[in-house]
């Protein structure tokens, strides 16, 4: 019976140490950081993970990786919860090596935008897209996801450039070292193919979102359509312009407030009048 009693003792030590050789196993800095540069954690800590006005820096965190893990599971008012079918326990791990030791990202690679004609969708401007930074709060396909959908967009390049170039609430900016023109111009071109693919005007292909609407990111909590996401549905609810007016400009639990310098007087009158004319 001692002996048994031993036996178990050890081998309980014995798992015990291979558990702690495991969680202290070292990442991956460099997988870490390819996968930042394809997740939807940029869009609100930033391309190089040293945080905006969405979510903080996380370029030498303070987090061990236990820590970050069980942010990451459980979420935060501000963040969604993410589960290991989602991001891995070994994800995590290479993220937080990155975190810790931040090697240079991917650069992506710029390509020719198409000239003119319908270009096929599987071609290498798709491609592009897939890999791209702005798919990973945009949706693979431009759907939509952490961000607002952009397949159709109807916003002019210059605009879209500009959006790019300066970033938007939750959006970090992109400078040309990042993104070339002629990048962002593949990635326009393949946003249009998408409109043109569905026709001008056709069952299924959704009206234009407000400028205001894409540029705050509300699209990431009410979802693109404001049919509700992390965010409580705004799309068929009644309430007062007064009353939207003071929750822009106070916020509310979980929704930041938005001053006149980030949304004007103007563009709450714009979002305000479009929620109340959605079917």
């Amino acid at each position: 019976m001692r002996r048994l009693i031993g036996l178990g003792l050890a081998l309980l030590l014995l798992g015990a140490c291979g558990a702690s050789a495991s969680e202290q196993a070292p990442g991956d800095a460099a997988r870490g950081a390819s996968l930042w540069a394809n997740s939807a954690c940029v869009g609100c800590h930033g391309l190089d993970a040293e945080g905006s006005t969405a979510g903080p820096a996380l370029i030498d965190t303070p987090l061990t990786v236990h820590d970050m893990t069980d942010i990451m599971r459980r979420g935060t008012p501000g963040m969604p919860q993410y589960p290991a079918s989602q991001i891995s326990d070994d994800d995590l791990r290479d993220l937080h090596a990155w975190f810790l030791n931040p090697v240079p990202l991917p650069t992506p690679t710029a390509v020719p935008s198409p000239t003119s004609g319908l270009r096929p969708t599987s071609g290498p401007v798709e491609v592009t897209w897939a890999q791209s930074a702005c798919a990973a709060c945009h949706g693979a396909s431009a759907q939509g996801g952490a961000g607002p959908s952009l397949a159709g967009t109807t916003r002019p390049f210059a605009d879209f450039l500009a959006v790019v170039r300066r970033g938007a609430m939750g959006m970090p900016a992109f400078p040309e070292t990042q993104m070339s023109d002629l990048y962002v111009q593949a990635l326009y071109d393949w946003l249009q193919l998408q409109r043109l693919g569905q026709g001008e005007v056709g069952a299924g292909f959704a009206p234009a979102l407000p400028a205001a609407w894409v540029d705050a990111l509300c699209g990431a909590c009410h979802g693109t359509y404001a049919e509700g996401a992390s965010g409580p549905a705004l799309i068929g609810e009644d309430f007062s312009f007064d009353e939207f007016q003071r929750v822009v400009r106070e916020g509310e639990e979980g929704m930041p407030s938005y001053d006149a310098s980030r949304v004007s007087d103007a563009d709450i009158q714009q979002l305000y009048d479009w929620l109340m004319a959605l079917p």
